[in-house]
């Protein structure tokens, strides 16, 4: 039980259980005081404000630091344009041939020992 519980609580999505958690509470203290006519002190009011501020902090956050990294093949609008690669000058394909006997013996301008 417990081992399954922490495996469930390790793949919890955290920033989505928070905002729903804090929206659940802000519709609750909205429903308390339409209902009852409750007047909530300032510092819950202060602490839901709170709250609201730290998850938007967050979900912002989580979208700005992956907008470098646009997902191959999807626009959504939200990523900045990536310009294309150009393709390789020469007209060549990009790949490299095989090397000769004298760079594959050590390498390309390399020195050895006995130079």
């Amino acid at each position: 039980m417990t081992r399954r519980f922490l495996s469930w609580l390790g793949a919890f999505p955290s920033t989505n259980g928070r905002i729903v958690v804090g929206l659940a509470l802000a519709i609750a203290t909205g429903v308390r005081v339409v209902a009852l006519g409750w007047t909530p002190p300032d510092s819950w009011l202060i602490f839901l404000a709170g709250l609201a501020a730290i998850e938007v902090a967050q979900f912002t956050a989580k979208r700005v630091t992956a907008s470098e990294y646009k997902p191959a093949g999807r626009d959504t609008g939200f990523y900045p344009a990536v310009p294309p690669v150009p393709p390789p000058s020469g007209g060549g394909t990009g790949t490299v041939g095989p090397l000769s006997a004298a760079d594959a013996s050590h390498g390309a301008g390399a020195r050895t020992a006995t130079d």
